[in-house]
């Protein structure tokens, strides 16, 4: 555990920064570890679990003591599945098989927490399909069984086979990180910053201008603060503009599955 969190610590940027506040780690039981602190920090539980990369993962202590400058060749993890090792490292698939004798924690699972229990006996990634074409027509010919995300223009023929199933499998959808370039135009001018801040608030946009539904419709910037200005200056009228038509509200977002019925 510890060396696995000090590995993690070194190459991850939230990892890194909750270092900065580390005194020290033990583990003075075999299924107890602390971390203790120079100063409060009021990120610990969310650096530890958050789901993206880098994750810190919990490796066997041969494997974390890896150099943190270094790419692990080992892939023993935790988990019920067992990598195989491809033949080549120009394979363009990989694939995970077989089950420990692991027992899953007695909950349901849930999201990256709970019991990871095994439905299958062999999974498989298709590394050599990049282009979305390509996916889907894979997809509908049953060459694979799962695309996990689907580009935006492939909804309309995935939703109209009926072999597919359209899965939601993130209505939260996105969050998202904006940082104002004030040193050139248009952002040097803190009232544009202004309203593009207030673009951003929920409701500013209509449901359905955006090509994409999230957190943010992702139409040009400009159309944002115009509408934004128009907004401080007590004109409630939408912004027209021309723009790709995409799902509104109450419809799938960006984040979607699309599984083959067999």
């Amino acid at each position: 555990m510890i060396a696995s969190i000090a590995r993690w610590g070194k190459r991850d940027a939230m990892g890194q920064k909750l270092m900065t506040f580390v005194e020290r780690m033990d583990s003075p039981a075999p299924n107890t570890f602390r971390i203790f602190l120079r100063e409060a920090c009021g990120f610990v539980l969310e650096a530890l679990g958050k789901p993206s990369s880098n994750v810190p993962f919990i490796m066997p202590k041969r494997v974390a003591d890896t150099p943190a400058d270094k790419q692990i060749d080992d892939a023993t993890g935790s988990g019920p599945y067992i990598f195989s090792r491809p033949s080549s490292s120009r394979a363009t698939r990989r694939s995970t098989s077989g089950t420990r004798s692991t027992q899953p924690r007695k909950e349901p699972p849930s999201g990256t927490a709970g019991g990871k229990r095994v439905y299958v006996d062999r999974v498989e990634w298709n590394l050599a399909l990049r282009d979305a074409q390509s996916q889907v027509n894979a997809l509908l010919n049953g060459e694979i069984d799962v695309l996990e995300q689907p580009a935006f223009e492939s909804y309309a023929p995935l939703q109209a086979d009926k072999s597919v199933q359209v899965v939601n499998s993130n209505p939260l959808g996105f969050q998202y990180m904006c940082r104002f370039n004030h040193l050139h135009p248009p952002f040097n001018n803190a009232k544009v910053r202004q309203a593009a801040l207030a673009a951003m608030r929920a409701g500013a946009v209509p449901a359905r201008a955006g090509r994409r539904q999230g957190v943010l419709p992702q139409l040009p910037i400009d159309v944002h603060l115009r509408h934004a200005v128009r907004q401080r200056q007590g004109q409630r009228d939408p912004v027209e503009v021309e723009h790709e038509e995409g799902p509104g509200a109450g419809e799938e977002p960006r984040a979607t599955t699309a599984r083959r019925w067999c």
